[in-house]
């Protein structure tokens, strides 16, 4: 059982590092154990266990302080950063993660500068044009943005948040065929994508592709049946078919899930406007 497997795990890890408390790998293997397992205090204790044993140690440091990006811990993720990089300062991996400290804290210039400096140190690293992207599009240089997404993914056809930024630029510029394509190639590689459904059934549905539009919205709504946005965009596409009924039934439990969307509250209005009712309408106001 599952169970039973961890115990061996967990139990192999223990005697590793008995043979040999002073070898930093058990250490690591334990704390990533840990984390996997929910136990974070756990895994803390070998992280910091590993720092003791070599604190110059990159691969260490680097992912201390991704662990503490993850937990969203800026601050002490950046000293570990600053850490790692005054030992080894062309060190990519930290340097990646410098950038995306950057981002994370809106600083989209300084970002765009660490990444496109790595994008031209290794021009093969589709991450790096990934996280340049990234960067530009928080300069509102889309074209910029756009060009490194369709590097990044012709050098790795399978970076899915690369794939999924470029069908949302796609979408925005109403290429709406390509959108589509690189929608449904996220979604053939991982079907569970609230995003990637999202993006194609909006593409689908301007194409009046209407079927494909409808089963993509309805698989929003299976995915996140809390959340209102699956909703909304099957009440937009019964809306378009003039499905009165159905539009509002959509816009009401999206408006239920959270009152506050007033894009759901006018659509709703316009249904009922465009139904001929008028007096329900003005009640809604």
């Amino acid at each position: 059982s599952g169970v039973e497997e961890k115990g061996k795990a967990e139990a192999a890890l223990k005697k590793a590092i008995a043979i040999d408390p002073q070898r930093v790998k058990p250490h690591m293997a334990a704390a990533a154990f840990f984390d996997a397992n929910g136990q974070q205090e756990m895994a803390e204790n070998h992280y910091k266990k590993a720092l003791e044993i070599q604190p110059d140690n990159i691969g260490v440091l680097d992912t201390v302080a991704r662990r503490l990006f993850r937990q969203q811990n800026l601050p002490e993720a950046k000293q570990y950063v600053e850490k790692a990089l005054a030992i080894k300062p062309d060190y990519a991996p930290t340097r990646i993660l410098n950038g995306e400290i950057l981002l994370a804290e809106n600083k989209y210039d300084e970002a765009a500068e660490v990444f496109d400096k790595l994008v031209k140190e290794d021009p093969q690293s589709a991450l790096a044009h990934y996280f340049k992207a990234v960067a530009h599009i928080g300069k509102s240089e889309t074209g910029s943005a756009k060009t490194a997404l369709l590097r990044a993914v012709e050098l790795d056809p399978k970076l899915i948040r690369a794939k999924l930024l470029l069908a949302s630029i796609y979408l925005q510029e109403q290429a709406y065929d390509l959108a589509e394509k690189e929608s449904r190639e996220v979604l053939e590689m991982s079907p569970g994508i609230f995003q990637a459904h999202l993006i194609f059934g909006n593409a689908c549905m301007y194409q009046q592709k209407k079927e494909a539009a409808k089963n993509a919205f309805e698989t929003l709504i299976k995915l996140e049946p809390e959340n209102p946005v699956g909703y909304y965009r099957l009440g937009i596409l019964n809306q378009a078919l003039k499905q009165t009924n159905l539009a509002r039934a959509n816009f009401e439990k999206a408006l239920e899930l959270n009152p506050m969307l007033m894009d759901v509250f006018a659509a709703l209005i316009k249904t009922e406007v465009l139904s001929g009712n008028a007096d329900a309408a003005l009640e809604r106001c």
